[in-house]
Formats: C-alpha cells, structure tokens, sequence
C-alpha cells in the first residue's frame, strides 16, 4: 500500500467558479503532494455537484464537492437561514470527510469548520480574505454585525493558523487575538499571465480599440467601485477607451455609457480564464474603493496583482493596500477621490506614453519580483509545516 498523504477540507461560501485566491492555494496544496476537498456553497444549482478538479504528478489532488441550498447573493438578514441549512450540510460532510485539517475561507465559513474541527480533534486554519464585519457595512441589521464581530475574536484564537491577504489586515487580526499570522497575498501565477502581443492586439481590434489608452476593468460591479465617475471620465475624454465585464447594481451604469459613447464597452460575464487576455490588452487597469467603507482600509484586491503579472499600470484612488502599493511601486496613478474630474486628470497623465511605458515596467518589475504567487505559495506551505502538515505525509 502507498503512502497515506495529508488531506484537507477547504469550506467556500460559493460555488468555485473556480474563485482566483480558493483556486491557486488548492492548487499548490495538491502539487506539494496534499488532497485537498473544497465544500462549494451553490447556491443556484447550476454546476456539477462532484468533480476532480486538479490532479498533481506528486499524487495530490483537488476534489469539489458542492453543496446545493438554493439561495441568492447580498440578501442581507434574510440570508441567515439558508446559511443555517448549509452549516447543517457542510458539518455532517466535514465530519464524514477523513481530513487533518479544515480550512476556512472567510468568517462565514469559520463557525462551521471550527464546529467539525472541534469533532474531529483536527487542525483549524482560517482564511480571512477581508475583513467580514466591516464588510457587511449596513446591509444586516445592527445585532448581526455585532454577533460576528464577538464571534470571530473569539474563533480566530482557537484557529492553529491565520492567513490573510495583507500586511494591514494581518496586523489588525493579530489585535483579534489570532496567534500566528502569515500573508499569503491574492497574488498571480506569472505564466498565467504571458500573452503573446499579437493576441492581445487582436482583442483590442476586435473591441475596437486601436490607437487608445484602453482601461479594464473585470470584476463585480458595485456603486462603491467609483465606476460612475470611471465611465463619465472615458466618455468626455478623447484618446481613452474603456472594458468592463462582470455583473452587479452598476451594470446599468455601464450599459448606459456604452450605450452613449463607442469608446465605452460592456462585455457582460467574462470567463475567469480570459482575464489574463483582455488584461493585456488594457493599458491600465481600474479599481476604485469607498474610502467610507472600513473594510476598504484592508483592500489587496485580485485586480492590483493581475496588473502587475500582466506589466499593466494601475488607476486607483488613495485607500487601502492597493493605494499604499501602486504609490510605493510607482506603477500607475493614485487619485485622492473617485471623481470624474480627478479620473479624467489621471487619464490624461497616463496618455503620456514615456510615462505610461515607466508604470507598466515599474508594474513588470513589482510582480516579477515580490508580488507572485510563487512567493505567496511559499508562504502556505510553511503555514502548513508549523500546524504540523508536511507535504505529502500524514502529518503528526
């Protein structure tokens, strides 16, 4: 018989599309030799319930499992009872599963793994990908945001492990009471990110966007993302053209400028595994934050790192460590506030193409360098030594 090798049960409050960050930690779990299970909330029911999703030559793999609770997305309280029903699932499915540890993406999955765990006598790590409660804002009632303000500074002390997505919100977890820390950053593989230039001229083509500065923008579409102002921005200024896909309350937003203006294009859902393609053809890539919103103040988002694989310049306002990051590396333009007056005046200086040209090999540098994943994948395989989980083996 073979070697027994280490397992571990990832908890997901969505249906793993696949989501970048879930993605590349299992992935890199499964070449170091572990099997990993990632439980998947669908919550329309719409994708296989079990599936192999990654095999590795050390004999790891990922397997998803999902669970189906029918539900919607940003339903606030109301939310409360189907997460009641997936917990139930969720628990009886960690406790089935011969794990050594569970990992916990987010608060919202921390309640029930540290539960199964509990069971179990297994390894908890928890997996903060923002900060939950600042997060929820006012979209839940007063008493619900104070639960799970009470509830995490409590769990996160019983987690073996924390990881994060940045300096600033691993120091706030250690104020939690989290013993150990690491920072494993929403950073991205290099090579997914290689496009060869005439594919990406093609795109631009195919867009209509030849002999523009070309802005992306691929993500949820939310007020607070400034994308108002961004759209306003491209259409009174000549020269610049704009991409967004993705889906959400400012879609509306969006469709009108495009509507309004050639140089505006909405693309509507966008496969994750075209990204690195139409980030390439951008110039610049757009993220903007509610400076109101505290959890912005923690903000490393996924769209900062793909800009930095790909060598793109990067728009974004002064919050979070995106703002901190994109000021330090120098690679693109930092506004003050998410105006349309203060996009457009950031536009216009990234129209400069010596300027242009020094951001985005300032960007180059930055992800080549410090921000990818082959780092950040370091990281997690250490988490997983000082818990007590070598690659490949049962771990103690």
């Amino acid at each position: 018989m073979g070697e027994r090798r280490a397992s571990i049960a990832m908890v997901l409050d969505n249906a793993f599309r696949p989501d970048p960050r879930v993605a590349n930690e299992a992935r890199s779990l499964a070449e170091a030799g572990f099997r990993v299970t990632i439980l998947a909330w669908d919550r329309e029911g719409e994708l296989p319930r079990r599936g192999v999703w990654h095999t590795a030559p050390s004999g790891g793999w990922v397997v998803v499992e999902r669970i189906r609770v029918r539900s919607g997305h940003r339903l606030g309280s109301r939310q409360l009872f189907h997460l009641a029903r997936f917990w139930w699932r969720a628990f009886w499915r960690l406790v089935e599963l011969p794990v050594q540890a569970i990992h916990c993406h987010d608060f919202i999955d921390l309640p029930v793994g540290w539960a199964a765990a509990a069971v179990k006598g297994c390894r908890l790590i928890y997996d903060a990908h923002e900060s939950y409660a600042d997060m929820l804002g006012e979209n839940v009632a007063g008493w619900i945001k104070r639960t799970v303000e009470w509830l995490e500074r409590r769990l996160v002390r019983r987690a073996e492990a924390v990881l994060t997505v940045g300096e600033l919100l691993a120091d706030e977890l250690r104020g939690r009471g989290a013993r150990r820390v690491w920072v494993v950053g929403n950073w991205k593989r290099l090579e997914e990110f290689r496009v060869e230039p005439e594919r990406a001229a093609a795109l631009r083509r195919e867009l209509g966007m030849e002999g523009l500065l070309v802005v992306g923008y691929i993500g949820w579409l939310n007020e607070d993302r400034g994308i108002g102002p961004l759209v306003e921005a491209v259409e009174r200024a000549e020269g610049v053209g704009l991409v967004v896909g993705g889906d959400g309350p400012a879609r509306g937003v969006v469709e009108a400028g495009a509507a309004r203006c050639a140089r505006v294009r909405y693309l509507g859902f966008v496969d994750p595994g075209e990204i690195p393609l139409y980030t390439a053809a951008s110039d610049v890539v757009y993220y903007g934050l509610d400076r109101t919103n505290p959890n912005s103040r923690y903000s490393a988002p996924n769209k900062l790192f793909e800009a930095l694989a790909a060598g793109r310049a990067v728009l974004c306002n002064d919050c979070g460590e995106i703002g901190r990051i994109v000021g330090e590396e120098g690679c693109g333009s930092v506004v003050s506030e998410l105006t349309a007056q203060a996009v457009g005046s950031a536009l216009e200086g990234l129209r400069d193409r010596e300027r242009l040209a020094e951001c985005s090999r300032r960007a180059r540098e930055a992800g080549q360098h410090r921000y990818n994943w082959s780092r950040a994948a370091a990281e997690l395989l250490d988490l997983y030594r000082a818990v007590g989980l070598a690659p490949g083996g049962k771990g103690r």
